[in-house]
């Protein structure tokens, strides 16, 4: 017979009992901050509007018809957003999510009729290059109420590029040239609208149209 020893009986007492007491440094455990980037533009005609993150206290300043605010950091994840129409009355308060490590603009868009519109739409990684050296990034945004569909073409010296955009959406992206842009935008084969901007290199631009035809630099 294998008799255990009342030695081994209290070393095992004891590791017992000294397992108990192991206590984690809770300093060590750090929660995650995570951000992302956001920008707010105006291409609505309900007149001026301040824009604020409420549960974060975040605030994007009041934007006039055509103005954009400054990329700000804000906290990632679903956010409480209030918008204010000193002008027309129009105010609205929903939830919206930004996107963890993500750079994205939102496009205040419509009219007393339509109402109003948000877009919020991607660019890149906040970590990410905005591209690469002597390369501009150009895509397209239908801002416009009155067109529900819009193809539109764009011809520079070197380059050009072409896109069909729905409203409140955004084309992909096109790599072309820095340079003069000669735009023409078309509704069923019928040109509404035309239009010249310059793209410097090294940099991305959301060309909006709505009233006008307007580039906004993302990076």
């Amino acid at each position: 017979m294998n008799l255990r020893t009342p030695g081994f009986i209290a070393i095992a007492l004891f590791a017992f009992s000294f397992s108990g007491c192991i206590e984690l440094d809770k300093t060590l455990i750090e929660p995650v901050d995570y951000k992302a980037e956001a920008r707010f533009v105006n291409l609505s005609s309900l007149g001026s509007a301040t824009v604020k993150l409420t549960d974060v206290g975040a605030s994007f300043g009041s934007l006039g018809a055509g103005e954009a605010s400054s990329y700000e950091e804000i906290d990632a994840g679903s956010r409480t957003l209030e918008i204010q129409f000193s002008d027309s009355g129009v105010d609205t308060t929903l939830k919206m999510v930004f996107v963890t490590e993500k750079k994205g603009t939102v496009f205040m868009l419509g009219d007393t009729s339509s109402g109003l519109k948000l877009a919020n739409i991607q660019e890149r990684y906040t970590f990410g290059a905005p591209t690469k050296t002597d390369t501009v990034l150009v895509r397209v945004l239908n801002g416009s109420v009155a067109f529900a569909e819009l193809a539109v073409s764009a011809s520079g010296a070197s380059s050009s590029f072409s896109a069909s955009v729905s409203y409140g959406s955004a084309s992909s992206y096109s790599a072309v040239l820095p340079g003069e842009y000669a735009f023409d935008i078309a509704v069923s084969d019928s040109t509404v609208m035309t239009d010249t901007l310059t793209f410097s290199g090294n940099a991305r631009y959301t060309v909006a149209i709505y009233s006008q035809v307007k580039a906004f630099q993302d990076d």
